[in-house]
């Protein structure tokens, strides 16, 4: 079968459901623009608690760019644009009171409310609301 990237796209369905109950992360309606150009199109899943899920697909279809828009990588990529929404625990990650500090080998910095928060990228907690308090004690019993 020789299909056009189109009708490829097109013939494509999701398998398995993209919403959960008590989801830790939401993505909804996510599109990812390099300049004019859609990398993303209108991505919405849920990924629950401790769950494992894969993101398969031909070389260039746009994977990688979404799995950076979790931990804001795309951020650095000066013609980059997100668009949508993605929470962590009912948190909006690309609200305007979080900000990227900083994105280092094995986790990364976010700024909210005024507060420093490193997350580790293989940190063994529950919630980021656990990491948030975890940081801020120690934060202020180091004076940071």
């Amino acid at each position: 079968m020789n299909l056009k990237n189109d009708e490829l796209t097109k013939s494509i369905n999701t398998i398995g459901d993209v919403f959960v109950k008590d989801a830790r992360i939401k993505a909804r309606n996510v599109n990812v623009f390099y300049a004019e150009k859609k990398a993303i199109d209108e991505v919405t899943i849920d990924i629950g608690n401790k769950e494992v899920i894969s993101f398969i697909g031909p070389s260039g279809c746009g994977k990688s760019t979404f799995l950076r828009c979790f931990n804001r990588m795309n951020d650095t990529i000066d013609i980059c644009r997100f668009e949508g929404s993605i929470t962590l625990d009912e948190e909006h990650i690309y609200d305007k009171n979080v900000e990227v500090l900083s994105l280092s080998i094995d986790g990364y910095y976010l700024k909210t409310n005024n507060e420093i928060l490193y997350i580790p990228f293989d940190y063994p907690c529950e919630n980021s609301k656990q990491i948030r308090n975890e940081f801020i004690n120690y934060a202020k019993k180091f004076k940071i």
